[in-house]
């Protein structure tokens, strides 16, 4: 790809593969003009509401303090 990284990469990445890294952001930023703050922001707040739909079960047990 023109951005530093295998077509598979990208590719496993689109069908939901491994999560975007510190190593791919930056490229994947330059090549779509973006920051990669912005882009690392979306893969915290996917792994993050990913979790939270997992463990929802979980969650919903935990009493609240105070």
């Amino acid at each position: 790809m023109g951005f530093g990284i295998y077509h598979s990469v990208a590719a496993v990445r689109s069908l939901g593969g491994p999560a975007v890294t510190v190593d791919t952001a930056p490229r994947l930023d330059k090549f779509f003009k973006t920051g990669a703050v912005f882009r690392m922001n979306i893969q915290t707040r996917f792994d993050l509401e990913t979790a939270e739909d997992a463990l929802a079960w979980r969650i919903k047990k935990i009493a609240a303090y105070g």
